[in-house]
């Protein structure tokens, strides 16, 4: 019989399980800017739903960080059926810095966001913010 696994991924007892990378080694590998350094010919595409707001996820946050610092073009797509206006209008009030995730993730990621913020993080979520309202 298998073990039940948390949302994050960990075993419910607190293992990360056998043999696999914990996060914070997936992170030092840097993944993001990994794919990103081969140029995407047509940018990164992010699907936003309207069943859950994507940037409530520090893990999406980073992705947008990494891609924007390094100038990757970023699309918002979306299911033209299902969005209303109003969604829509709900979208563009984003605030990055009440995305969650584990906390020694958030220290991680919160680096990313400091450097890439030229050594202030409120510089780099507002700069995330910006980027975000204007590629949805």
């Amino acid at each position: 019989a298998g073990s039940e696994r948390a949302a994050d991924g960990t075993l419910k007892d607190g293992s990360e399980g056998c043999g696999g990378m914990t996060v914070g080694e997936q992170l030092k590998k840097e993944p993001f800017r990994q794919i990103i350094d081969f140029r995407p010919v047509y940018g990164m595409f992010v699907l936003h739903t309207s069943l859950f707001e994507i940037y409530f996820r520090l893990w999406v946050v980073h992705e947008a960080d990494v891609a924007t610092h390094n100038r990757l073009p970023i699309h918002g797509v979306f299911d033209i059926f299902r969005m209303t206006e109003e969604k829509m209008t709900e979208n563009l009030d984003i605030d990055t810095r009440q995305a969650e995730c584990r906390p020694e993730d958030r220290k991680v990621i919160e680096q990313l966001i400091r450097k890439h913020g030229g050594g202030s993080l409120n510089v780099g979520y507002d700069r995330l913010d910006i980027a975000i309202r204007t590629f949805r």
